[in-house]
């Protein structure tokens, strides 16, 4: 049987954006390894002026949290939505902290597709990343063959 793609129309994207900024929970810190060693509540969330996904959650101030940051997750439901390693260690030693902002894009337009659940990649993902780079190979390729056998070097 052959697989069926669907592709979501924008009032479904944006019903995915709503429900995915309404669903944000927390914030979770990892250590090197990615054992969560610290967790925060997101307090508020929305999309910024550039349709941003924006979360904002409060790192107490007198947290005395030792463990530098390496990983960081984001859960919805229950579930990690987003992971990411930061680009440097974070570490908040008492008398740091505040509200942080955490901003992550989520992106699509009608008829693309934005989550998807396998290894393979669809056609248009295809066009768009490969086949450009196919063509050129092969029109290398055949001018090297042609160059061969009508005797030229090089």
């Amino acid at each position: 049987m052959a697989g069926m793609i669907l592709m979501p129309t924008q009032d479904g994207l944006n019903e995915l954006k709503e429900y995915t900024k309404e669903s944000l929970q927390k914030v979770e810190f990892l250590d090197a390894n990615r054992k969560k060693f610290y967790e925060f509540e997101i307090f508020t969330s929305f999309y910024d002026g550039n349709g941003v996904l924006t979360a904002l959650f409060d790192v107490p101030s007198e947290l005395n949290l030792t463990t530098p940051t390496h990983f960081i997750n984001v859960v919805a439901n229950n579930k990690v939505i987003a992971t990411g390693e930061l680009p440097t260690q974070i570490t908040f030693v008492k008398g740091v902290g505040g509200v942080q902002t955490l901003k992550f894009p989520i992106s699509g337009k009608a008829g693309e597709i934005v989550f998807k659940n396998n290894h393979f990649i669809t056609e248009e993902e295809f066009r768009e990343r490969y086949l450009r780079l196919i063509v050129t190979i092969m029109d290398r390729v055949t001018t090297i063959e042609k160059n061969i056998i009508g005797g030229k070097n090089g």
